[in-house]
Formats: structure tokens, C-alpha cells, sequence
């Protein structure tokens, strides 16, 4: 709400106020974001000397010099709306000051006027559904406080993972002698020992075989 109510120049409570009045008319919020960034534009261009949107405005009943901000603009223009008849005419008013895409889908607003629009904001802030400026910067900084704590987050742990596969390179790097060695000295072990423990099975094979090994079978299979 603060960022939307800082681009086109007024403060959060009458943004909300306007967002209310555009859905309670039958707009939408995506639509009024577009209208009024074009509106705002526009309303800029008159105050420079435009004759193009000094036109405009003018065929609305409108001196651009006297606004001085959107939402002004905006309640004049859904005013000036209802003393024209023509509906190509609106058309191409909403279209000129809204932006070709926004212009359209802003002619249902603009059925009513500027004093029924205003109603709608009025009445929202009354039964408190209009947040303070106060608290719409103070929730404002809280994301942003959010949104730093995630990137802090993400820093950290990217670090961090980082640091341990650093971690597990050099010890990998610091160990591998030592695993060489392991794996020599465990070949060189089998080598020493292999000729005793072919003995052993050879012994084992052999005592199997003879008549103490079968009798020792006997009573096994006995016991």
C-alpha cells in the first residue's frame, strides 16, 4: 500500500480510500493500480504544458492546474463524466487519461460520481477498515526487516554450506596419504598372513576327512 501510495503521490489512507471506492464500484485493484499510474502520468504532463491532456481534462470541465494530485483528479474526472452523454465520447476520455487498457475497464467506476466514490472511502474509514500512515510504515519496515532476515538467511546458509564442503575437500585432501597407507599396509597384511591361513584350511580341510573328524561329526549330529 505505502510503495502504491508513493508512486502516484498521495498518502496510504486515501489510496485505501480509493482502492475501496474502485472495487465498490465494480473495478478492480489490479485495474485502479494501472489506471492511476497512467492518471497520475498524465495528470503531470498537463501541469507541463501539455495540450494534449490540458484537452483532455478540459473537456471534463477540469482546470489540470487547480488538482494537484491523482485522487483529486480521479473524483473530478467521475464529476465531470456524468454531464457527458455520449458513450464513445467517455470511451475515448477514460481511455486518454487512464491509458488505453485501464481506460475501458475503468467506464463502470466512472458510472458514479465523485461524491459516491468518496462516500465509499469515507464510510470504509469510519468503521475502521482504513489503516493510519503510521501503521502502514510501520508494517512496511517490518516486511522489509522480513525480507532482509530471509536474504540474511539464505547469506548464511549458503555460507555455511559453503564452509563445509570447503571442510570436507580438506579433509579429504589431508586424509588421502593416510587411506593409501591404510590400504598398502591392509595388502601387505593378506600377503603376510595368507600362507598361515591357507595352512589353517588346509589343516581344517584335512582333519575333516579323517576318521577324528567324522566322529566328531557324529556326536554333533548326535548332541
Amino acid at each position: 500500500i505505502g510503495d502504491a501510495a508513493a508512486r502516484i503521490g498521495i498518502s496510504a489512507e486515501a489510496f485505501q480510500k480509493l482502492e475501496i471506492a474502485v472495487v465498490a464500484a465494480g473495478g478492480s485493484t489490479e485495474v485502479m493500480g494501472t489506471a492511476m499510474d497512467k492518471l497520475n502520468q498524465n495528470l503531470g504532463k498537463a501541469h507541463e504544458g501539455s495540450k494534449g491532456m490540458t484537452a483532455a481534462f478540459a473537456a471534463l470541465g477540469i482546470e489540470a492546474n487547480s488538482i494537484k494530485t491523482a485522487d483529486q483528479a480521479f473524483y473530478a474526472i467521475a464529476d465531470g463524466m456524468q454531464k457527458i452523454q455520449d458513450p464513445a465520447t467517455k470511451a475515448k476520455l477514460s481511455m486518454e487519461l487512464f491509458g488505453k487498457a485501464a481506460g475501458v475497464d475503468m467506464l463502470e467506476v466512472l458510472q458514479k460520481s465523485g461524491g459516491e466514490l468518496k462516500t465509499f472511502g469515507d464510510k470504509a474509514a469510519a468503521t475502521g477498515r482504513i489503516m493510519s500512515d503510521e501503521m502502514v510504515a510501520k508494517l512496511s519496515d517490518a516486511k522489509l526487516a522480513l525480507d532482509n532476515m530471509k536474504v540474511s538467511a539464505g547469506q548464511m546458509a549458503t555460507v555455511f554450506g559453503g564452509q563445509a564442503v570447503i571442510a570436507l575437500v580438506d579433509f579429504a585432501k589431508e586424509m588421502k596419504p593416510a587411506f593409501e597407507q591404510a590400504k598398502a599396509l591392509g595388502s601387505q597384511v593378506m600377503q603376510y598372513l595368507k600362507p598361515s591361513i591357507d595352512a589353517m584350511v588346509a589343516a581344517f580341510s584335512n582333519f575333516v576327512n579323517s576318521d577324528g573328524g567324522r566322529l566328531t561329526g557324529q556326536i554333533l549330529a548326535g548332541v
